[in-house]
């Protein structure tokens, strides 16, 4: 039906439509989004038909005088404005961590016993441990300040990158072990 030429009242019916041309772009709904709890990120699906947002009025008015047609500028409702700013704040923060948590796994990752060896020269470790680099083993270990002198805990890491812990109770047998070598 054509308003500006129509002698005719506009009359709206129950189930009365209005095309898409009649709106701003703005005030359309192509897109549908939800939280995904699992995933922290929001999922944007499409709209099988377009919709208007709720309280949009028609407001472009093709072959009408200008005075019919109107721009108005649909605000942004503020709780669905926060809710999108922390959304993508979100999906910022998740992005940058996992970027810097893979940074971080491709500086420090060792593939084999002399690149240990290399990476634990570097360490600045507390004086609570001492540590040996031997040709077969790693050793980190603690010393009890009591005399005589034990081992108090000894962590020790071999050839094969597999790691061994030993506490005071074992240390007898810990000593025996490592005097066999």
């Amino acid at each position: 039906m054509d308003i500006c030429n129509s002698e005719k009242r506009l009359e709206t019916y129950l189930h009365s439509r209005v095309c898409e041309k009649h709106s701003p772009a703005e005030a359309i709904i192509t897109k549908k989004s939800s939280f995904d709890a699992k995933s922290g990120k929001m999922i944007l699906t499409s709209l099988e038909r377009p919709r208007l947002k709720k309280d949009s009025v028609p407001s472009i008015f093709p072959g009408c005088p200008d005075y019919y047609s109107t721009s108005v500028t649909l605000r942004v409702l503020p709780d669905k404005k926060r809710q999108r700013m922390e959304s993508l704040n979100i999906d910022n923060a998740i992005t940058k961590s996992l970027m810097e948590h893979s940074q971080y796994l491709t500086k420090n990752k060792i593939n084999s016993f002399s690149e240990l060896c290399d990476k634990v020269k570097e360490l600045k470790l507390s004086k609570f441990w001492n540590v040996v680099c031997q040709d077969n083993d790693i050793l980190f270990f603690n010393l009890s300040h009591d005399v005589p002198t034990e081992i108090v805990y000894l962590l020790v890491v071999n050839k094969e990158l597999e790691l061994k812990l030993f506490l005071k109770v074992f240390a007898y047998n810990l000593l025996m072990i490592l005097s066999l070598r």
